[in-house]
């Protein structure tokens, strides 16, 4: 027999294992994108040929007003939901993590359960909590209180997508902290204990600090899921009311398969990367100048 011109020894054999995925990776990862830069550049209208524009769609991005009102939207939607879900995961993950706390297999299953529910299948339960004759405002109409207008006002709209995603993410995030909890060493809460530090003290004093990188991670991972955040909005309110839910990614979703202008929509997709690259960017060079 005819020896194999593909010989597996111990230094090729990993090669062998990851071409696979590399493959797959250059053929769904790696060239969506380079064709997504190149079409970036170019007047991609569907299917018929495109001509190259240079930087036009990319002036055309922040000469439109609906995509500054959605980048003002994505942020105010971040400033309503980041601070309190991260805060709120740090405290769920602390008190889980402390041995005093019972039950907490359960309560650590419960709380990651809605990291897991469908995105359709959450928001249209909102959708049937909060719409404007849904079960919320039939209980408040039933005990003689104001009915709230969740959907019809671009504010309070902003607040339902908001919780919505406090509701799914706060639980995903607490694994992260409360993993990075139990590597904390317990003799520095032990030594805190016999200083006569309260529960309070020790986690602002020892447990967040500690914390820090983490943290970071997370928040670096809040603001690229907010920038992406599309199905909610989507589902909800459609991007109403008068565009007050209307976000990056819903745009580049209309604009890429309802104006099928694939151009204009991989200039916006790479505005939102960049963003996303440059805020991370900066975060680490803060936590490195606190270091």
């Amino acid at each position: 027999m005819k020896k194999s011109c593909l010989k597996i020894t111990s230094e090729t054999a990993p090669y062998y294992f990851m071409a696979p995925g590399a493959i797959l990776f250059a053929v769904f990862g790696a060239y969506p994108i380079i064709q997504t830069f190149i079409y970036s550049f170019q007047n991609k209208m569907g299917t018929r040929d495109s001509t190259f524009i240079g930087l036009g769609n990319y002036i055309r991005a922040f000469e439109d007003s609906i995509f500054l009102t959605s980048l003002k939207n994505i942020l105010v939607i971040f400033i309503m939901h980041a601070p309190v879900m991260i805060f709120l995961s740090l405290i769920l993950a602390y008190i889980l993590n402390l041995s005093t706390t019972k039950f907490r297999k359960g309560f650590r299953t419960a709380f990651f359960l809605p990291n897991v529910t469908n995105a359709v299948a959450y928001t249209f339960m909102f959708k049937l909590l909060l719409s404007n004759d849904g079960i919320l405002n039939q209980v408040l109409d039933m005990i003689g209180l104001q009915q709230i207008q969740w959907l019809s006002d671009p504010f309070m709209a902003k607040w339902v997508v908001s919780i919505m995603i406090i509701w799914r993410w706060a639980g995903y995030n607490m694994v992260i902290f409360l993993a990075a909890m139990q590597n904390i060493n317990v003799h520095l809460y032990e030594a805190a204990a016999i200083d006569g530090a309260s529960n309070t003290q020790k986690f602002f004093k020892i447990t967040i600090p500690l914390l820090k990188n983490t943290i970071f991670f997370t928040t670096i991972m809040t603001i690229s899921g907010t920038l992406n955040l599309f199905a909610e909005t989507q589902l909800l309110t459609n991007g109403g009311p008068n565009y007050g839910t209307y976000v990056p990614a819903l745009l580049i979703y209309n604009v890429a398969w309802k104006q099928f202008n694939f151009g204009y929509a991989s200039a916006l997709s790479y505005i939102i990367a960049i963003i996303t690259i440059l805020i991370a960017v900066i975060q680490f060079n803060i936590g490195r100048e606190k270091d």
